[in-house]
């Protein structure tokens, strides 16, 4: 059996996480996601939120499940859950820089690897933070997350004006 986990904090999770984990849950018997705690953002999202909206949207792949790592290490999480590998996702050449150094710091730490899949050309754009910049000032975003999280974040945006 070969694990993979895919970190990130999916605040909030986009249509370029799914198209990643449905490319990835093809190569290998399991893969986690783990929602992993990100001290350099500000949730929008608790971390229940987010495990809820991905477990919606990942149901028809029996071998995808999800799991929350508050306040561990990428490397603490893939010990935690006897992870073969890291897998990730590459939009450009900035995410390839960021990531590269993070997975060579992982590869140091624990002797894991981390492997890379280009991001879909259609969803090259998509980013959780670009996501919430468009929300913040109002603009269309609908059609780069699946429905459920668009509804909980329109959900909350009522509940913000009210």
């Amino acid at each position: 059996m070969n694990r993979a986990l895919f970190p990130g904090s999916f605040d909030p999770l986009t249509n370029g996480h799914l198209a990643l984990i449905e490319r990835y849950q093809s190569l290998f018997s399991e893969v986690v996601i783990g929602i992993m705690t990100n001290h350099n953002k500000k949730a929008l999202l608790t971390a229940s939120e987010r495990k809820q909206l991905i477990e919606e949207n990942i149901q028809q792949w029996s071998n995808v499940r999800v799991e929350v790592f508050e306040n561990q290490m990428t490397v603490q999480a893939a010990q935690a859950i006897e992870a073969d590998v890291l897998i990730r996702g590459l939009r450009d050449v900035k995410d390839y820089v960021y990531e590269q150094e993070l997975a060579q710091l992982n590869r140091e730490q624990t002797g894991i690897e981390t492997l890379f899949l280009q991001a879909d050309p259609k969803q090259h754009i998509v980013s959780s933070s670009a996501v919430k910049e468009i929300r913040y000032f109002g603009g269309d975003y609908q059609q780069y997350v699946p429905a459920n999280v668009w509804q909980l974040l329109q959900q909350k945006e009522g509940e913000r004006n009210e």
